[in-house]
């Protein structure tokens, strides 16, 4: 049983290309959120690369808590749905107001 748990190179390299993927695009959401804060002072830049950096890892350990094999993100519209958009919205918007209130995240 461990043996099928194995994934074959190929399988490994595809697997992490598709994560790093995840990552870019959930990234790329993620600051596209907080730049305003960013662009209004609320938050400044160190504070900025914080919350982009563990609110990406929070939305990708998420998606990867299933099953990781089955991070699929051929289709960007898809897989960035209006609702997932609104949940990572959320996510980002609660790290700004952590870090307002002087809180580490």
């Amino acid at each position: 049983q461990a043996a099928d748990q194995l994934l074959s190179p190929s399988e490994d390299v595809a697997l992490a290309d598709r994560i790093r993927k995840l990552k870019t695009l959930v990234c790329d959401f993620v600051k596209s959120v907080a730049s305003p804060f960013l662009r209004s002072k609320t938050i400044d830049k160190e504070q900025f690369k914080t919350i982009a950096r563990k609110a990406t890892d929070k939305v990708v350990d998420g998606q990867l808590k299933g099953d990781p094999k089955c991070v699929a993100v051929k289709d960007k519209d898809k897989f960035m749905s209006e609702a997932r958009c609104k949940k990572i919205g959320n996510v980002v918007e609660k790290y700004i107001e952590l870090v307002q209130q002087g809180k580490q995240i």
